[in-house]
């Protein structure tokens, strides 16, 4: 068994500067998935991305309405502040 920061620099040679950050939770069906966010970007998705069918359907999935994503930060921040 290896730690995260051991696995990523084994399997990716990417080097975890901060191994106290918070992770993100990435959940795909049954599966979680835990990533640095110094290893993440924002990023849209290509029109060509968006014709394919598993792709429209991932993406109906994770739309939120503005409300809902106001919410959701609200939650996250006063999750943080407790």
């Amino acid at each position: 068994m290896i730690n995260l920061a051991q696995y990523f620099k084994n399997v990716y040679s990417k080097t975890v500067r901060d191994v106290n950050q918070p992770l993100f939770v990435i959940k795909i069906a049954e599966q979680t998935h835990y990533l640095p966010p110094e290893f993440c970007l924002i990023d849209g998705v290509s029109e060509s991305m968006k014709r394919q069918s598993g792709m429209r359907e991932a993406l109906k999935r994770t739309h939120i309405s503005p409300y809902e994503k106001v919410s959701k930060i609200q939650k996250m921040a006063d999750t943080l502040q407790a």
